[in-house]
């Protein structure tokens, strides 16, 4: 529980950009903008994903005796799992506008898609997992479904802005 929080709390802020996301994208998206989005995609996983990855390694290097000191002796244990759930929420911070930008360029169903699919791999290996490995199976488990959704997200929008480009070479020009 401890790791969870910890994980959530270095999350929250990076998902408190997304509500201005959606504006930002749609407009960028009704001006032809796609490149525009593409930047903006780019330059937010890069902030994101540097101070996601300063927190991680934090969590790598000095997890446990964070956990001792602020919790006490006995959650030093508890190192182990909180690191896999960092890794995990460091990777959706780095991935934060692909779900935005996708619902921006109207394909919130391959968004949605992309879930379902990881949400379902996700509970199919979760059990096993936890069986053969404890914990730290069920962190692996999180971490994957993280780099599953982050992958399928990223192949998606990339799917969706070569149509985009496509359609905007077929579009007839005005004269």
């Amino acid at each position: 529980r401890i790791g969870k929080q910890v994980a959530d709390g270095m999350a929250k802020p990076a998902r408190l950009m997304v509500p201005a996301l959606y504006p930002e994208l749609a407009k960028m998206r009704a001006s032809g903008g796609q490149q525009a989005m593409t930047k903006l995609a780019v330059q937010i996983a890069l902030i994101g994903g540097a101070a996601a990855g300063v927190l991680l390694l934090a969590s790598l290097l000095a997890g446990r005796w964070i956990l001792e000191t602020v919790m006490g002796p006995a959650f030093g244990a508890a190192a182990g799992v909180m690191n896999w759930q960092v890794a995990a929420a460091a990777i959706g911070v780095m991935t934060l506008p692909l779900e935005p930008m996708l619902v921006s360029m109207r394909a919130a169903g391959a968004a949605l898609m992309v879930r379902l699919v990881v949400v379902m791999a996700y509970l199919s290996a979760l059990v096993p997992l936890i069986r053969t490995f404890g914990l730290t199976g069920a962190g692996a488990a999180l971490v994957a479904s993280a780099l599953a959704m982050a992958i399928g997200m990223y192949l998606m929008a990339r799917r969706r802005l070569a149509r985009l480009a496509a359609e905007d070479n077929v579009a007839p020009r005005p004269t």
